[in-house]
């Protein structure tokens, strides 16, 4: 099995790395996967939950970030990110 940073690298780089043209769908793929392997790291949901913003799926993003919260409740970027999507 892969390891959580290595899966969450090949994510990001679908999110972010224009390089190679950025695939919003496949990251989420990745991150997905992620958490399937490592239900219980805040990061893998916190990763899912910003593809899921960038792609405009506000809900699921939300619910990632709540997920990634009930794991790590000392997890800011997540409390200011649902904030922030509970607000748009």
């Amino acid at each position: 099995m892969l390891r959580e940073d290595v899966i969450s690298f090949f994510g990001y780089d679908r999110l972010y790395n224009d390089q190679f043209g950025i695939d919003v769908d496949k990251a989420i793929e990745f991150f997905e996967l992620n958490t399937q392997f490592y239900p219980g790291s805040y990061k893998t949901w916190d990763s899912l939950a910003e593809a899921y913003m960038v792609k405009g799926k506000k809900e699921l993003a939300i619910d990632c970030y709540r997920k990634s919260l009930l794991i790590n409740p000392d997890n800011e970027t997540a409390r200011n990110r649902m904030a922030q999507l509970e607000v748009d």
